[in-house]
């Protein structure tokens, strides 16, 4: 049978038409991607200079013990924004706080050593242990320089050896790194929720609004309703995708300025590595939407679309995590495994890898892959009981009608 592309392009044509006049698929493909980074990043940000601010106002209490050097105490009390009560006194100034407590506390323990006492689980008192560890440590330099003052030597002799760093890595190279690590988890959760939403508007959403039937008895082949709405599925995961990184590089490059990285972390793809991506991404939103329309079928009712198709879309977040907690280089091992070769090819592709074999492996895997699912789908629509069963599962779905093979 030959499919009309003139078929599928009118049923792929009726699908956007819809899925323009329905508002929530617009919101959660559109809106939300084009959206949510700046707003919740942007809004994060905001919310946490307003929790600093309000930390840097607050002051920090600290009780010391009386045997502690004086010189340690003096420096403690000249910081700003900072308290110092003896351990005598700690019960009074515990009680005469706003906050009711002591952030930290000073006990010496023997001639040349203390301990202090801090909460880990609050900011305010690992600051705190923070500050004194730093006059702890300015103290014992101090005593060391006035041992050697006696024999003629100076801060020269004390610091005998000096480790510098330098990171020889380019803004380029570390912006790779970056990229390679949380990128490609992310990319293939994009296209998955991109089909998700899809696959039900075409595949239960035509169900449920009773129009289904009105298509099915349109002069159209079966297969040519199919393969135009699998075109439409895979169109709104691409579309998901490039709103979901283009919200996501607007928001990254604010932040990187915002902290004066911007010139030590350079964020771009080159040419090579994006072309395979967005030819990988292709193959991937193919596999994506041929899977969610076949597992969908069955579903009489959006919700139930829903509770089918929601645990596919959480495994998706399985590969994503193996490859990202994986060290290892792209090999052929990964590729023979459908979504995680795509995630590990992502990743070999943002570091500049371009290892030949697996990355061909991987493209033929998810080519075969996705053209096996659709001929399983065009065999499962040219049945009858799939639209005639008013209760069909997974099981009768692959085995046939009353599930035997």
């Amino acid at each position: 049978m030959n499919v009309r592309a003139a078929a599928v392009g009118r049923v792929l044509s009726k699908e956007l038409r819809e899925a323009l006049r329905d508002r929530n698929l617009v919101i959660g493909l559109v809106l939300v991607p084009l959206f949510l980074y700046p707003v919740i990043g942007f809004g994060a940000v905001q919310v946490f200079q307003i929790v600093q601010g309000i930390s840097e106002r607050r002051v920090t209490r600290v009780a010391v013990d009386e045997d502690v050097p004086a010189a340690i105490t003096e420096r403690l009390r000249e910081r700003k924004r900072f308290e110092v009560y003896p351990v005598s006194a700690f019960r009074a100034a515990r009680d005469s706080s706003d906050s009711g407590e002591i952030d930290a506390l000073v006990v010496w323990v023997g001639a040349d050593s203390a301990v202090v006492y801090h909460d880990g689980s609050r900011d305010r008192s690992s600051s705190a242990r923070s500050f004194v560890h730093d006059e702890f440590g300015n103290w014992e330099r101090e005593q060391r320089l006035a041992a050697l003052s006696e024999f003629g030597l100076g801060e020269a002799d004390l610091d005998l050896w000096r480790l510098e760093e330098e990171d020889t890595a380019s803004a380029s190279e570390r912006g790779k790194r970056i990229l390679a690590s949380v990128l490609p988890m992310i990319l293939l959760l994009m296209l998955a929720l991109g089909s998700f939403y899809a696959a039900l508007d075409a595949v239960v959403g035509e169900r449920e609004r009773g129009t289904l039937e009105t298509i099915l008895t349109a002069p159209l082949h079966r297969t040519e309703v199919l393969m135009g709405k699998y075109l439409y599925v895979v169109l709104a995961s691409v579309t998901a995708l490039v709103l979901n990184l283009a919200s996501m590089t607007v928001f990254v490059s604010f932040v990187l300025n915002m902290l004066g990285l911007g010139e030590r972390i350079n964020l771009t793809i080159g040419p090579a590595a994006f072309l395979l991506i967005l030819v990988t991404a292709l193959l991937t939103a193919g596999f994506l939407a041929a899977v969610l329309m076949v597992i969908a079928i069955p579903s009489k009712t959006y919700r139930e679309g829903q509770a089918v198709l929601m645990p596919f879309y959480i495994a998706t977040l399985v590969p994503g995590t193996i490859v990202s907690a994986s060290r290892e280089s792209f090999h052929l091992k990964q590729a023979a495994i459908p979504l995680l070769n795509s995630v590990a090819l992502f990743k070999s592709a943002l570091l500049g890898e371009f290892p030949l074999l697996p990355v061909v492996v991987t493209l033929l895997v998810l080519a075969a892959t996705t053209a096996a699912t659709l001929l399983f789908a065009s065999r499962v629509v040219a049945r009858e009981d799939v639209y005639l069963e008013p209760r069909m599962n997974i099981r009768q779905l692959l085995l046939g009608k009353g599930g035997k093979s």
